[in-house]
């Protein structure tokens, strides 16, 4: 619940809520010399409820300022855009609530493979030739376009897509990472990079090595770059590379704490 207090918003039980829904680790990897975190968002709850991630498409604007707006428990940025116009519009299929908001493939990175989420919070990907009308007709709830999967049933994809105008997947960079144990538990990794901390980043490659050794089922390549932002209970954890709220992205992916699609009071 959310409450002001000498003109702060105060969190009421903010710590037991957390550690009964979900665990952050900062970590540092010796090998690639990256800082990043991993949030575990767990699927089903202490109270025996479950937790589902959604995909908003709220108009352009920095996780911290939908934060500001609407309550999450956790909010990061989620899908691709085209740079030369600003971060709008989204960049291929994005799918709200089972409204299709994007119909179309990538046309700018074009070969780019949606993310998808079905009614019990599965997360998966389509073909880059998917349409948002055909994914929500085998009961896709949520979908957004960010680049690819690099984990599939616990196997590093063999070889990423071509995708146009693309170049960072063999580069060191901030990464943004969604993915699922075999429990369903979610998995958020945020990396530094680009020598923000102190951090070089990781390759495309490298995530896949870092994503193995957490023993993720699925993982999927978010955009990343100055676009990464994690937001927890309205608090920006990785460094803020734009301004002081962040770089303004079109879609993010959400955490309620609930299972259906609603913002919370």
């Amino acid at each position: 619940m959310l409450y002001s207090k000498n003109g702060l918003v105060v969190y009421d039980s903010i710590l037991d809520d957390f550690h009964k829904n979900m665990h952050l680790d900062y970590a540092f990897d010796a090998d690639t010399n990256a800082n990043y975190t991993v949030l575990r968002i767990y699927k089903n709850k202490i109270d025996g409820t479950k937790q589902y991630p959604f995909v908003r498409s709220p108009g352009l604007m920095s996780s911290l300022e939908l934060s500001a707006l609407e309550n999450w428990q956790v909010i990061i940025n989620a899908g691709i855009f085209i740079m030369e116009t600003s971060g709008q519009p989204a960049d291929g299929v994005v799918i709200q609530n089972g409204i299709v908001v994007n119909n179309l493939p990538a046309t700018y990175h074009v070969g780019a493979m949606p993310l998808t989420i079905d009614a019990d919070g599965n997360l998966s990907y389509a073909e880059a030739d998917a349409t948002g009308s055909a994914l929500v007709s085998n009961g896709i709830v949520s979908a957004v376009c960010g680049f690819c999967p690099i984990i599939t049933n616990y196997t590093p994809t063999s070889s990423f897509p071509t995708i146009e105008h693309i170049t960072h997947f063999t580069q060191n960079a901030q990464r943004q990472i969604i993915g699922q144990w075999g429990n369903g538990d979610y998995a958020i990794l945020t990396c530094e990079g680009r020598n923000f901390d102190h951090s070089d980043g990781w390759t495309l490659a490298e995530a896949q090595v870092i994503c193995q050794k957490l023993g993720l089922k699925f993982a999927y390549n978010l955009d990343g770059g100055g676009s990464t932002q994690t937001v927890i209970y309205k608090k920006q954890i990785n460094t803020i590379y734009e301004g002081t709220t962040g770089r303004k992205v079109p879609t993010f992916i959400v955490f309620n704490g609930g299972a259906s699609y609603a913002v919370p009071a």
